[in-house]
């Protein structure tokens, strides 16, 4: 009876031929998290259950929601702001999704550097969340925002000197989902739509072709790629 364990898949076989070539022996870890990053630029969906777009998550008595692209601009304006102290980082990205439910624009009126330290520090402290949850509830989130396989670069390129943050292209992207979407307003865009669900949305409309040419599945490739370069690098070459 022939073995049923099933072959790997072709580019993963040249991936892991080309570590042995240069005598780098992948951790046990290391080869499943490729070959689930492969698994996503070969097929469009693994056919499991998906979650409800736009669902939230219920976790230590709070609400999360996907984040919109009001709550992700001002998480990332707010991170830069208090980038000093990791722990305020942690506590305003799960801040930003309790505030993130359709049509909660509430976030404008909190922009003062002070402020938000407060407000989070605050709010964190009446929560039911213990420190040793969060990087489990950090984990469900970056789910909730279709994130979570997203690989870092592992040779990112330094900032140019005086640069400290990270542009905003909120503009852009309202501009963007108006003109594929006549007729629907901005703040539509904004605050009534995960930004990870307007993205797929996007993608929907301005590709209808194969799988084989799709924006996703290059950005698969592309996120497949960084992590074989992590590889490389986690084995010093």
């Amino acid at each position: 009876m022939d073995s049923p364990v099933p072959d790997l898949a072709g580019q993963l076989q040249v991936t892991l031929d080309a570590f042995d070539a240069e005598g780098i022996q992948p951790t046990a870890a290391e080869i499943v998290w490729l070959a689930n990053l492969r698994r996503k630029c070969d097929r469009r969906g693994d056919g499991g259950v998906t979650w409800a777009m736009g669902a939230p998550l219920r976790y230590g008595g709070e609400t999360f929601y996907p984040l919109h692209r009001l709550a992700e601009s001002w998480w990332r304006r707010a991170n830069d702001l208090l980038a000093e102290v990791r722990d305020d980082q942690i506590k305003i990205y799960l801040y930003a999704h309790t505030k993130s439910a359709p049509h909660d624009a509430s976030l404008r009126l909190l922009m003062i550097p002070d402020e938000i330290r407060t407000t989070i520090r605050e709010w964190y402290d009446q929560t039911a969340i213990h420190d040793g949850q969060l990087n489990e509830l950090v984990d469900r989130l970056r789910e909730l925002n279709s994130d979570s396989d997203d690989v870092p670069d592992p040779y990112p390129k330094p900032k140019r000197k005086n640069e400290t943050t990270t542009p905003d292209d909120a503009p852009e992207f309202v501009g963007m989902m108006c003109k594929a979407f006549p007729g629907v307003t901005p703040e539509f865009w904004l605050t009534d739509i995960s930004a990870a669900d307007a993205r797929k949305m996007f993608s929907g409309v301005i590709h209808e072709g194969p799988w084989a040419t799709h924006p996703e599945r290059t950005a698969a490739i592309e996120n497949y790629l960084r992590a074989v370069k992590w590889v490389w690098k986690n084995h010093g070459v």
